[in-house]
Protein backbone atom coordinates (compact mmCIF):
# COMPACT_ATOMS: atom_id res chain seq x y z
CA UNK A 1 0.00 0.00 0.00
CA UNK A 2 1.16 3.62 -0.53
CA UNK A 3 0.03 5.47 2.58
CA UNK A 4 0.59 9.12 3.31
CA UNK A 5 0.99 10.55 6.94
CA UNK A 6 -0.41 14.07 7.71
CA UNK A 7 1.14 15.53 10.74
CA UNK A 8 1.83 18.97 12.70
CA UNK A 9 5.42 18.46 12.01
CA UNK A 10 8.56 16.06 11.70
CA UNK A 11 10.60 14.46 12.90
CA UNK A 12 9.59 15.68 16.51
CA UNK A 13 11.39 13.62 19.59
CA UNK A 14 8.33 13.56 21.43
CA UNK A 15 6.27 11.77 19.06
CA UNK A 16 8.07 8.45 18.80
CA UNK A 17 4.51 6.76 18.71
CA UNK A 18 3.75 8.01 15.30
CA UNK A 19 7.77 7.06 14.01
CA UNK A 20 7.16 3.79 14.91
CA UNK A 21 4.18 3.36 13.24
CA UNK A 22 5.95 4.30 9.74
CA UNK A 23 8.27 2.42 10.06
CA UNK A 24 6.43 -0.01 11.28
CA UNK A 25 4.11 0.09 8.31
CA UNK A 26 7.67 0.13 6.18
CA UNK A 27 8.75 -3.26 7.67
CA UNK A 28 5.56 -4.64 6.64
CA UNK A 29 6.42 -3.85 3.14
CA UNK A 30 4.58 -0.72 2.95
CA UNK A 31 5.49 2.55 1.33
CA UNK A 32 4.83 5.57 3.68
CA UNK A 33 5.50 9.75 2.89
CA UNK A 34 5.07 11.84 5.18
CA UNK A 35 3.20 15.45 4.87
CA UNK A 36 4.28 17.61 8.01
CA UNK A 37 2.25 21.23 8.30
CA UNK A 38 5.46 22.85 9.75
CA UNK A 39 9.39 22.19 10.31
CA UNK A 40 9.94 21.66 13.76
CA UNK A 41 12.70 23.34 15.61
CA UNK A 42 16.05 22.02 15.89
CA UNK A 43 16.38 19.32 18.35
CA UNK A 44 17.71 15.58 18.51
CA UNK A 45 15.82 13.05 16.55
CA UNK A 46 15.52 9.38 16.76
CA UNK A 47 18.09 6.98 14.64
CA UNK A 48 15.62 5.77 12.54
CA UNK A 49 14.85 8.97 10.66
CA UNK A 50 17.77 8.45 8.94
CA UNK A 51 18.38 4.72 8.77
CA UNK A 52 14.61 4.86 7.18
CA UNK A 53 15.23 7.98 4.96
CA UNK A 54 12.27 9.49 6.60
CA UNK A 55 13.83 13.32 5.76
CA UNK A 56 13.40 12.54 2.09
CA UNK A 57 9.95 11.25 2.54
CA UNK A 58 9.04 14.36 4.14
CA UNK A 59 7.22 17.41 2.46
CA UNK A 60 6.54 20.65 4.25
CA UNK A 61 2.97 21.97 3.48
CA UNK A 62 3.20 25.27 5.27
CA UNK A 63 6.34 26.11 3.79
CA UNK A 64 5.19 25.08 0.08
CA UNK A 65 2.00 27.24 0.93
CA UNK A 66 4.43 30.21 1.09
CA UNK A 67 2.88 34.00 1.62
CA UNK A 68 4.89 35.79 -0.97
CA UNK A 69 3.61 36.83 -4.13
CA UNK A 70 5.18 34.43 -5.93
CA UNK A 71 3.75 31.28 -3.85
CA UNK A 72 0.29 32.98 -3.79
CA UNK A 73 0.11 33.01 -7.35
CA UNK A 74 1.33 29.48 -7.63
CA UNK A 75 -0.90 28.23 -4.88
CA UNK A 76 -3.95 30.18 -6.56
CA UNK A 77 -2.91 28.59 -10.27
CA UNK A 78 -3.05 25.08 -8.20
CA UNK A 79 -6.89 26.04 -6.99
CA UNK A 80 -7.48 26.52 -10.77
CA UNK A 81 -6.32 23.72 -12.17
CA UNK A 82 -8.51 21.96 -10.07
CA UNK A 83 -11.53 23.55 -9.66
CA UNK A 84 -13.87 21.06 -10.70
CA UNK A 85 -12.68 19.34 -7.07
CA UNK A 86 -12.13 22.47 -5.39
CA UNK A 87 -15.65 24.06 -6.32
CA UNK A 88 -17.46 20.67 -5.33
CA UNK A 89 -15.54 20.00 -2.08
CA UNK A 90 -16.25 23.39 -1.16
CA UNK A 91 -19.92 23.30 -2.03
CA UNK A 92 -20.11 20.13 0.46
CA UNK A 93 -18.23 22.20 3.29
CA UNK A 94 -20.07 25.55 3.29
CA UNK A 95 -19.55 26.26 7.01
CA UNK A 96 -15.68 27.02 6.51
CA UNK A 97 -15.20 27.95 3.56
CA UNK A 98 -12.35 30.56 4.04
CA UNK A 99 -10.56 28.02 6.28
CA UNK A 100 -10.88 25.13 3.78
CA UNK A 101 -9.74 27.77 1.17
CA UNK A 102 -6.94 28.49 2.49
CA UNK A 103 -6.57 24.89 3.39
CA UNK A 104 -6.69 23.78 -0.30
CA UNK A 105 -4.21 25.78 -1.46
CA UNK A 106 -1.79 22.58 -0.05
CA UNK A 107 -2.80 21.09 -3.59
CA UNK A 108 0.12 23.60 -4.98
CA UNK A 109 1.98 20.01 -3.27
CA UNK A 110 -0.72 17.24 -2.93
CA UNK A 111 -2.15 17.86 -6.66
CA UNK A 112 0.98 16.75 -8.62
CA UNK A 113 1.30 13.49 -7.07
CA UNK A 114 -0.18 10.41 -8.11
CA UNK A 115 -3.19 8.83 -5.63
CA UNK A 116 -2.06 7.27 -2.34
CA UNK A 117 -4.24 4.44 -1.46
CA UNK A 118 -4.88 5.71 2.46
CA UNK A 119 -4.27 8.85 3.92
CA UNK A 120 -4.04 8.63 7.29
CA UNK A 121 -4.10 12.29 9.55
CA UNK A 122 -2.50 11.98 13.11
CA UNK A 123 -4.48 14.67 15.55
CA UNK A 124 -8.03 15.76 15.03
CA UNK A 125 -7.11 19.13 14.00
CA UNK A 126 -4.88 17.89 11.11
CA UNK A 127 -7.38 15.33 10.14
CA UNK A 128 -9.81 18.64 9.78
CA UNK A 129 -7.07 20.44 8.10
CA UNK A 130 -6.41 18.00 5.23
CA UNK A 131 -9.31 15.56 5.34
CA UNK A 132 -9.59 16.88 2.12
CA UNK A 133 -6.59 15.08 0.58
CA UNK A 134 -8.27 11.52 1.17
CA UNK A 135 -11.13 13.69 -1.22
CA UNK A 136 -8.81 14.76 -3.90
CA UNK A 137 -7.63 10.84 -3.79
CA UNK A 138 -10.56 9.25 -3.81
CA UNK A 139 -8.53 7.31 -0.61
CA UNK A 140 -9.89 6.45 2.58
CA UNK A 141 -9.08 9.05 5.52
CA UNK A 142 -8.27 7.47 9.28
CA UNK A 143 -7.93 10.34 11.75
CA UNK A 144 -5.83 9.24 14.81
CA UNK A 145 -6.42 11.05 18.34
CA UNK A 146 -3.80 11.60 20.64
CA UNK A 147 -4.85 13.41 23.77
CA UNK A 148 -4.90 17.56 23.46
CA UNK A 149 -7.28 17.19 20.81
CA UNK A 150 -10.10 15.29 22.01
CA UNK A 151 -9.96 17.14 25.25
CA UNK A 152 -8.53 20.97 25.49
CA UNK A 153 -9.12 21.71 21.62
CA UNK A 154 -12.94 20.64 21.27
CA UNK A 155 -13.39 22.25 24.88
CA UNK A 156 -11.92 25.61 23.08
CA UNK A 157 -13.27 25.00 19.72
CA UNK A 158 -17.01 23.59 20.98
CA UNK A 159 -18.49 20.03 20.53
CA UNK A 160 -19.25 20.27 16.96
CA UNK A 161 -16.04 20.94 16.01
CA UNK A 162 -15.30 17.50 14.51
CA UNK A 163 -18.57 17.08 12.98
CA UNK A 164 -17.33 17.20 8.69
CA UNK A 165 -14.21 15.20 9.80
CA UNK A 166 -16.33 12.41 11.21
CA UNK A 167 -18.48 12.72 8.20
CA UNK A 168 -15.48 11.99 5.79
CA UNK A 169 -13.65 9.93 7.81
CA UNK A 170 -13.87 6.04 7.15
CA UNK A 171 -12.06 5.07 10.68
CA UNK A 172 -11.42 6.48 13.39
CA UNK A 173 -8.58 5.80 16.47
CA UNK A 174 -8.45 6.16 19.71
CA UNK A 175 -5.31 5.17 22.22
CA UNK A 176 -7.85 4.25 25.06
CA UNK A 177 -11.22 3.29 26.23
CA UNK A 178 -11.83 6.59 27.99
CA UNK A 179 -10.86 8.43 24.79
CA UNK A 180 -13.05 6.18 22.61
CA UNK A 181 -15.77 7.25 25.09
CA UNK A 182 -15.15 10.99 24.80
CA UNK A 183 -15.36 10.96 20.74
CA UNK A 184 -18.38 8.90 20.79
CA UNK A 185 -19.39 11.94 22.62
CA UNK A 186 -17.98 14.23 20.27
CA UNK A 187 -20.52 12.72 17.64
CA UNK A 188 -17.70 9.94 16.25
CA UNK A 189 -20.08 7.15 14.59
CA UNK A 190 -19.53 4.45 17.25
CA UNK A 191 -19.07 1.73 14.15
CA UNK A 192 -16.33 3.49 12.39
CA UNK A 193 -14.19 3.72 16.11
CA UNK A 194 -11.33 1.73 16.46
CA UNK A 195 -8.99 0.79 19.84
CA UNK A 196 -5.36 1.45 18.37
CA UNK A 197 -2.65 1.55 20.80
CA UNK A 198 0.36 3.06 20.95
CA UNK A 199 3.51 1.24 22.51
CA UNK A 200 6.88 0.40 22.89
CA UNK A 201 9.42 -2.08 21.57
CA UNK A 202 10.34 -4.68 24.59
CA UNK A 203 13.75 -5.58 21.96
CA UNK A 204 15.28 -1.81 22.36
CA UNK A 205 13.65 -0.86 25.64
CA UNK A 206 15.29 -3.81 28.23
CA UNK A 207 15.33 -3.94 31.61
CA UNK A 208 19.84 -3.52 32.38
CA UNK A 209 21.46 -6.54 31.42
CA UNK A 210 23.29 -6.76 34.85
CA UNK A 211 21.10 -4.73 37.44
CA UNK A 212 22.95 -3.38 39.81
CA UNK A 213 22.70 -5.25 43.46
CA UNK A 214 24.35 -2.59 45.83
CA UNK A 215 22.00 -2.12 48.61
CA UNK A 216 23.56 1.03 49.87
CA UNK A 217 23.27 2.82 46.51
CA UNK A 218 20.92 5.79 46.32
CA UNK A 219 17.24 4.42 44.83
CA UNK A 220 16.52 6.31 41.70
CA UNK A 221 13.33 7.81 40.83
CA UNK A 222 12.55 9.26 36.70
CA UNK A 223 10.67 11.05 35.25
CA UNK A 224 10.90 11.54 30.98
CA UNK A 225 7.86 13.95 30.17
CA UNK A 226 7.26 17.50 28.25
CA UNK A 227 7.70 19.68 31.09
CA UNK A 228 3.93 21.36 31.06
CA UNK A 229 1.12 21.05 33.15
CA UNK A 230 -0.46 18.13 31.93
CA UNK A 231 2.25 16.17 33.09
CA UNK A 232 2.47 17.19 36.53
CA UNK A 233 5.98 17.72 37.66
CA UNK A 234 5.01 19.85 40.36
CA UNK A 235 2.95 17.23 42.14
CA UNK A 236 6.24 14.92 41.46
CA UNK A 237 8.41 17.55 43.25
CA UNK A 238 6.39 17.70 45.50
CA UNK A 239 5.77 14.26 46.52
CA UNK A 240 9.54 13.14 46.24
CA UNK A 241 10.14 16.15 48.70
CA UNK A 242 8.04 14.36 51.30
CA UNK A 243 9.59 11.39 50.72
CA UNK A 244 12.97 12.56 50.85
CA UNK A 245 12.42 13.23 54.34
CA UNK A 246 11.94 9.48 55.10
CA UNK A 247 14.48 8.28 52.49
CA UNK A 248 16.66 11.42 52.00
CA UNK A 249 19.26 9.09 50.28
CA UNK A 250 16.45 8.82 46.99
CA UNK A 251 17.76 10.73 43.78
CA UNK A 252 15.57 12.13 41.39
CA UNK A 253 15.97 12.56 37.53
CA UNK A 254 13.84 14.61 35.25
CA UNK A 255 14.52 13.91 31.70
CA UNK A 256 12.58 16.76 29.26
CA UNK A 257 12.13 20.27 28.79
CA UNK A 258 9.49 22.73 27.98
CA UNK A 259 7.42 26.05 29.14
CA UNK A 260 7.78 25.01 32.94
CA UNK A 261 11.27 24.64 32.99
CA UNK A 262 12.26 27.46 35.23
CA UNK A 263 9.16 27.26 37.45
CA UNK A 264 9.53 23.79 38.42
CA UNK A 265 13.36 24.36 39.31
CA UNK A 266 12.51 27.20 41.40
CA UNK A 267 10.01 25.16 43.00
CA UNK A 268 12.69 21.82 43.61
CA UNK A 269 15.11 24.62 45.01
CA UNK A 270 12.17 25.96 47.56
CA UNK A 271 11.44 22.20 48.67
CA UNK A 272 15.48 21.94 49.61
CA UNK A 273 15.56 19.32 46.98
CA UNK A 274 19.09 20.81 45.57
CA UNK A 275 21.53 18.09 44.92
CA UNK A 276 18.50 15.18 44.98
CA UNK A 277 17.11 16.31 41.60
CA UNK A 278 18.73 16.88 38.27
CA UNK A 279 16.73 18.61 35.44
CA UNK A 280 17.93 17.01 32.02
CA UNK A 281 17.25 18.90 29.04
CA UNK A 282 15.58 17.01 26.15
CA UNK A 283 17.60 14.05 25.30
CA UNK A 284 18.12 11.13 22.56
CA UNK A 285 16.62 7.71 22.96
CA UNK A 286 19.54 6.01 23.38
CA UNK A 287 20.21 8.58 26.92
CA UNK A 288 16.83 8.20 27.78
CA UNK A 289 17.09 4.15 27.37
CA UNK A 290 20.33 4.15 29.43
CA UNK A 291 18.30 6.16 32.39
CA UNK A 292 15.29 3.76 32.74
CA UNK A 293 17.63 0.81 32.94
CA UNK A 294 19.38 3.03 35.35
CA UNK A 295 16.43 3.95 37.48
CA UNK A 296 14.62 1.74 39.98
CA UNK A 297 10.75 3.97 40.17
CA UNK A 298 9.49 5.56 37.21
CA UNK A 299 7.09 8.58 38.30
CA UNK A 300 4.58 10.55 36.16
CA UNK A 301 1.72 11.96 38.11
CA UNK A 302 -0.26 13.06 34.99
CA UNK A 303 -3.28 15.97 35.32
CA UNK A 304 -6.03 17.54 33.71
CA UNK A 305 -4.75 21.01 32.89
CA UNK A 306 -6.55 23.96 33.22
CA UNK A 307 -7.16 24.25 30.11
CA UNK A 308 -8.87 20.76 29.71
CA UNK A 309 -5.84 19.20 27.94
CA UNK A 310 -4.82 15.53 29.05
CA UNK A 311 -2.85 12.94 28.42
CA UNK A 312 -3.93 10.68 25.87
CA UNK A 313 -1.85 6.93 27.21
CA UNK A 314 1.97 7.94 27.30
CA UNK A 315 4.68 6.08 25.44
CA UNK A 316 7.27 6.97 28.29
CA UNK A 317 5.00 4.52 30.86
CA UNK A 318 5.35 1.62 28.10
CA UNK A 319 8.79 2.06 27.82
CA UNK A 320 9.48 2.40 31.68
CA UNK A 321 6.98 -0.92 32.23
CA UNK A 322 8.86 -2.45 29.48
CA UNK A 323 12.37 -1.96 31.15
CA UNK A 324 10.65 -3.34 34.51
CA UNK A 325 10.29 -0.24 36.36
CA UNK A 326 7.72 0.25 38.45
CA UNK A 327 5.61 3.04 37.84
CA UNK A 328 3.50 5.48 39.89
CA UNK A 329 0.92 7.41 37.99
CA UNK A 330 -2.36 9.03 38.26
CA UNK A 331 -6.04 7.97 37.93
CA UNK A 332 -5.89 10.11 34.46
CA UNK A 333 -7.33 9.35 31.28
CA UNK A 334 -5.91 6.27 29.76
CA UNK A 335 -3.35 5.87 31.88
CA UNK A 336 -5.08 3.05 34.31
CA UNK A 337 -5.14 0.45 30.68
CA UNK A 338 -1.42 0.84 30.76
CA UNK A 339 -0.45 0.63 34.63
CA UNK A 340 -2.73 -1.64 36.15
CA UNK A 341 -2.71 0.00 40.05
CA UNK A 342 -0.70 -2.84 42.80
CA UNK A 343 -0.23 -5.02 39.49
CA UNK A 344 2.52 -3.21 37.54
CA UNK A 345 2.40 -0.07 39.95
CA UNK A 346 0.63 2.52 41.62
CA UNK A 347 -2.00 4.66 40.35
CA UNK A 348 -3.54 7.32 43.17
CA UNK A 349 -5.87 10.32 42.41
CA UNK A 350 -4.60 13.60 40.72
CA UNK A 351 -2.63 16.03 42.23
CA UNK A 352 -2.96 14.02 45.86
CA UNK A 353 0.77 14.66 46.67
CA UNK A 354 0.59 12.46 50.02
CA UNK A 355 -0.89 9.45 47.93
CA UNK A 356 2.21 9.80 45.73
CA UNK A 357 4.70 9.87 48.42
CA UNK A 358 3.08 7.13 49.99
CA UNK A 359 3.12 4.93 47.10
CA UNK A 360 7.20 5.92 46.41
CA UNK A 361 7.84 5.20 49.93
CA UNK A 362 6.65 1.26 49.53
CA UNK A 363 8.83 1.11 46.47
CA UNK A 364 11.41 2.92 48.43
CA UNK A 365 12.25 0.34 50.86
CA UNK A 366 11.47 -3.02 49.11
CA UNK A 367 13.46 -4.04 46.28
CA UNK A 368 11.29 -7.11 45.94
CA UNK A 369 8.18 -5.30 45.00
CA UNK A 370 10.40 -2.93 42.97
CA UNK A 371 11.29 -6.22 41.15
CA UNK A 372 7.88 -8.31 40.83
CA UNK A 373 5.64 -5.21 39.43
CA UNK A 374 8.40 -4.18 37.57
CA UNK A 375 8.67 -7.74 35.31
CA UNK A 376 4.61 -8.16 35.77
CA UNK A 377 4.75 -4.58 33.87
CA UNK A 378 7.21 -5.87 31.13
CA UNK A 379 4.96 -9.26 30.76
CA UNK A 380 1.72 -6.52 30.14
CA UNK A 381 3.48 -4.42 27.61
CA UNK A 382 4.83 -7.53 25.28
CA UNK A 383 1.00 -9.01 25.51
CA UNK A 384 -0.64 -5.71 25.18
CA UNK A 385 1.35 -3.19 24.10
CA UNK A 386 4.44 -4.23 21.76
CA UNK A 387 4.98 -1.66 18.56
CA UNK A 388 5.44 -4.75 15.70
CA UNK A 389 1.79 -6.51 17.04
CA UNK A 390 0.34 -2.91 16.47
CA UNK A 391 2.28 -2.53 13.41
CA UNK A 392 0.17 -4.96 12.29
CA UNK A 393 -3.28 -4.00 13.72
CA UNK A 394 -2.73 -0.82 12.18
CA UNK A 395 -2.38 -2.71 8.43
CA UNK A 396 -5.47 -4.47 9.24
CA UNK A 397 -7.31 -1.49 9.86
CA UNK A 398 -6.46 0.16 6.33
CA UNK A 399 -7.43 -3.22 4.95
CA UNK A 400 -11.05 -2.55 6.53
CA UNK A 401 -11.37 0.47 5.52
CA UNK A 402 -9.77 0.45 1.71
CA UNK A 403 -13.51 -0.39 0.33
CA UNK A 404 -15.69 1.54 2.94
CA UNK A 405 -13.86 4.62 2.89
CA UNK A 406 -13.74 5.01 -0.92
CA UNK A 407 -17.23 4.20 -0.94
CA UNK A 408 -18.12 6.80 1.73
CA UNK A 409 -15.89 9.79 0.40
CA UNK A 410 -17.65 9.37 -2.92
CA UNK A 411 -21.09 9.51 -1.71
CA UNK A 412 -20.16 12.54 0.77
CA UNK A 413 -18.92 14.64 -2.06
CA UNK A 414 -21.74 13.43 -4.59
CA UNK A 415 -24.03 14.20 -1.41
Amino acid sequence: MRIAFFLHSFPEISETFILRQATGLMDLGHTVDIFADQRPAPAPVHEEVERYGLRERTRYLHAAAGRGVGESLSSAAALLRHRGFVLRYLAHERAGLLRDLADLTRLKVIGILPPYDVVHCHFGDIAMRYRFAAAFWQAPLVASFYGFDSSSYPHAEGRRVYAPLFRAAAGVTALSQHMAARLVELGCPAERLHILHIGADPERFRPAATPSVDPSAPVRVLTVARLAEKKGIEYALRAVALAAERRPELRYEVIGDGPLRQPLATLADSLGLSGKVCFHSVQTEEFVQRAMQEADIFLLPSVTAANGDEEGTPTVLMEASSCELPVVSTLHSGIPEVVLDGATGFLVPERDVTALADRLHRLLGNAELRHMLGAAGRRHIETHFDTRKLSRQLEELYHEVLGSGRALLASELEA
